[in-house]
């Protein structure tokens, strides 16, 4: 039984309601896991690392925005998007999932 299984087991009560998680996990991540995917073969790290940065990031929004002024799934400020040459913060296919790693090569 994986985690995500395990979990979802434990809130199939009725009395509790599914952690929003959940929700995102079958409604974002399918929009996005083949990006994941190919950056995470192109980074030599597991691709649900990379899904797990997304999501504490962004939760899977597109088009998230923090105060600050970072944005997109990876939460990119415009000076790291100049340093990787995205034009569009907003664009996945033009994120650092199908550019250059963000993480340096495993040892």
């Amino acid at each position: 039984m994986t985690a995500i299984t395990a979990m979802r087991a434990e809130y199939d009560d009725r009395r509790h309601a599914a952690p929003s998680g959940f929700r995102h996990y079958e409604g974002r991540l399918p929009r996005y896991r083949d990006l994941f995917r190919e950056a995470g073969e192109l980074a030599g790290v597991d691709w649900r690392l990379l899904a797990a940065i997304g999501y504490q990031e962004s939760h899977w929004r597109q088009y998230a925005e923090s105060p600050t002024g970072v944005r997109g799934i990876m939460m990119l400020t415009l000076d790291t998007a100049a340093y990787l040459d995205i034009e569009d913060r907003l664009d996945p296919e033009r994120q650092p999932l199908r550019r250059r790693p963000l993480l340096p090569p495993p040892a």
